[in-house]
């Protein structure tokens, strides 16, 4: 590796981070314009340590970069003229040594980069050195996938920038951590779940690595017994709850037995929970390895990426005429239906009876992650929050073990099935939630920063002793990316001096009061306007009070029926283009464009007429997203077309026909016994009937 040059010498220099170095550098590369051949912008490209970066020459500062973690595909061409193509797909550097290219091997005349955030990047190195090409494909091969993880862009970044941040964990954030017994005794006292406790079984992981080394677990079965059950469990994790009420409800995430056959320490497992039951109910289990099969749902993701990620105008025009029956083919819109009526399942069973769900597979670190987190966001209106989402996330995948990097090499399939879930949530519940479709895509964004350890490592363990800045977490980055945007009215967000917590977090046990002493690195901004769903503050005048007179929180509607499903759009396609020029196509794929700025917020009601339209194979014929770059000169500030758009949706809800409506077209059969609000009109089935046609 080399230092940086100075800027100022013959080529342009991206703007480094710290501790990011130069591995491998070419000059004068072309990048082409997204769908294009012809068009493009002359420049450099860099491979560091953390990004592949393109600086162009034409315009000085601008720059196009990916992190390497990102970089799921490598096609490449040998011939000057582009006729065959040749695919790598990335695995870990230890294994890439028979797949790197030698000196005497062909020239690489182009590349085209496919990422798992579903951005693409097409470089030619047709005018560059014979040798830039493969200098630049051997340098992506190697370290896009570092192995082993010391060897990951965030140490280098960690000791360079250890100045800048002041020490100390972060206790007061309002975002917890779940690496702490305080955390779970606070979750525990606001959900005020009976017959539970928290266990310290694991100190010092001396049980499992993956766990934490605290967790809650029914209080009738001691650490002794727990040890056992654990050693009889796959990845000796002992079942532990994530979430309960005050009736008996609860949560329980469970792996499966290494002999089927000898299952009766499970069976005492299943008396003792019965016995706890305040109504002798005996649990319920959803089986999710045969429901939600792992090793479809990443064949899924893949053949998803491959559709939505098209090189050329050609090959975006043969996939756009029958657009709807290749993502059919995908089925990953049919795994998403499948995740919320599994979801609406578990929730209707919490709420009528109420019950204990366990939800088991192998380990208990993949889809039990998914179906418990989307659970609690239909049932608890606490995880609906910007503050309430990352605390989900924190407790239900980053604390319990997901495996980030060794199960999924940084591009978890069913961490974006967990995120597309949400976006179609929010679809159907547009007034209750926080935040929108755009801080999802942040999330997603995030899980390839390597300059945090929130998403990079697998386990409490791992995390406990490799991360370096626990002081700064993605839930800060994410909310400081976007700070620029933070509302007028409080410019002392980042100082301390105002209000420092997101509207609503208050509702979550593990966020703090202001304390004047605590340091201003520490303080989680505030959420960002073009984060902010701008619904979310009228909510009361159109529902009634997110709790009943006994304190039961209300369901939110989720229906499962493909009717209702949605494409997320704005991640999926729109990343392609958004440099694309407007143009019109024989085929009639895009045949009245409609230029959105940059992140701007798409209304799901375009997008559902496009679904339900039988007319058009088209995904594209009744909205274009096409990114106008002269729409991205304008001023940030208040879009009067979308202000309209939602004072329409508002003089529509608030008819006398649709008030304490979600969805007037669904029947309303449902009323739960435990939801007898004082005078409340009757609600609408979130679990709609039609999600048994899937």
């Amino acid at each position: 590796m080399k230092i940086p040059r100075p800027v100022g010498e013959a080529f342009l220099q991206p703007t480094f981070l710290g501790g990011e170095l130069v591995i491998a550098e070419a000059h004068n590369v072309l990048k082409f314009t997204s769908l294009s051949k012809k068009n493009g912008v002359s420049g450099s490209l860099y491979v560091t340590n953390a990004r592949l970066v393109f600086v162009s020459s034409d315009h000085v500062g601008q720059e196009v970069s990916v992190p390497l973690l990102s970089i799921h595909t490598l096609w490449h061409y040998e011939d000057e003229k582009r006729k065959v193509k040749h695919k790598i797909k990335l695995i870990p550097s230890g294994s890439q040594t028979s797949v790197l290219f030698s000196s005497g091997s062909t020239r690489i005349y182009e590349i085209f980069v496919v990422c798992s955030n579903f951005r693409t990047l097409n470089v030619s190195f047709k005018f560059s050195p014979i040798d830039h090409g493969k200098k630049i494909c051997n340098a992506i091969l190697h370290h896009a996938i570092p192995d082993p993880l010391e060897r990951l862009f965030y140490f280098d970044f960690c000791k360079v920038t250890e100045a800048d941040y002041e020490g100390g964990y972060n206790r007061y954030s309002c975002v917890p951590y779940f690496d702490v017994a305080l955390d779970w005794h606070k979750e525990l006292k606001f959900t005020r779940a009976p017959a539970y406790r928290v266990s310290d079984v694991n100190e010092a992981f001396t049980m499992c690595e993956t766990l934490p080394e605290w967790f809650v677990v029914p209080a009738a079965i001691n650490d002794a017994r727990l040890s056992n059950l654990a050693e009889r469990l796959k990845g000796s994790r002992p079942p532990f709850w994530v979430w309960g009420d005050s009736h008996g409800a609860a949560i329980i995430r469970m792996g499966k037995l290494h002999n089927e056959a000898d299952s009766s320490s499970e069976n005492a497992f299943f008396e003792i929970l019965r016995k706890s039951h305040p109504e002798k109910i005996p649990p319920q289990i959803f089986d999710l390895e045969i429901n939600l099969p792992m090793k479809e749902i990443k064949q899924s993701f893949h053949r998803l990426l491959e559709l939505c990620c098209p090189e050329s105008l050609s090959q975006y025009e043969e996939s756009d005429s029958r657009f709807l029956s290749l993502l059919e083919h995908t089925k990953w819109m049919w795994w998403v239906s499948r995740a919320i009526q599994i979801s609406g399942d578990v929730a209707e069973k919490i709420v009528n009876k109420p019950e204990v769900v366990i939800l088991q597979e192998h380990e208990s670190r993949d889809v039990s992650c998914l179906i418990g987190s989307v659970v609690q966001l239909i049932v608890d209106p606490r995880f609906r929050t910007a503050i309430g989402l990352f605390s989900l996330i924190q407790k239900d995948w980053i604390a319990t073990g997901h495996p980030f990097h060794s199960g999924y090499l940084h591009t978890s399939p069913v961490f974006l099935l967990f995120l597309d879930v949400v976006f179609q949530l929010c679809s159907q519940n547009p007034f209750q939630f926080e935040f929108n479709e755009l801080l999802l895509t942040e999330i997603w964004d995030s899980v390839f920063d390597a300059t945090s350890g929130t998403f990079l490592f697998d386990s409490p363990k791992q995390r406990k002793n490799m991360e370096l800045r626990k002081d700064l977490s993605i839930w800060h980055k994410v909310l400081q990316k976007n700070a620029s945007q933070v509302s007028p009215k409080a410019p002392d967000t980042f100082t301390g001096k105002a209000n420092m917590i997101a509207s609503s977090s208050f509702l979550f046990p593990g966020s703090a009061h202001f304390r004047p002493t605590l340091p201003a690195s520490l303080i989680l901004p505030q959420l960002p306007q073009r984060l902010i769903n701008p619904m979310y503050k009228i909510r009361g005048l159109l529902y009634p009070p997110t709790r009943d007179g006994q304190n039961n929180p209300y369901l939110l509607a989720c229906s499962s029926s493909m009717c209702d499903v949605q494409l997320w759009t704005s991640l999926y396609l729109n990343r392609t283009l958004e440099s694309v020029p407007a143009v019109g196509m024989a085929s009639g794929g895009i045949s009245s464009p409609i230029a959105l700025k940059p992140n701007e917020p798409y209304f799901p009601t375009a997008s559902k007429q496009r679904a339900s339209s039988t007319s058009s194979s088209s995904p594209m014929e009744t909205t274009s997203f096409i990114y106008n770059t002269e729409a991205s000169k304008a001023k940030t500030g208040p879009d009067s077309t979308t202000e309209l758009k939602l004072v329409d949706i508002l003089l529509s809800t608030l008819t006398s026909a649709n008030r304490y409506h979600r969805n007037p077209h669904v029947s309303n059969n449902f009323s739960p016994s435990r939801m007898k609000g004082p005078s409340v009109p009757p609600r609408i089935n979130p679990f709609s009937a039609n999600s048994t046609n899937l």
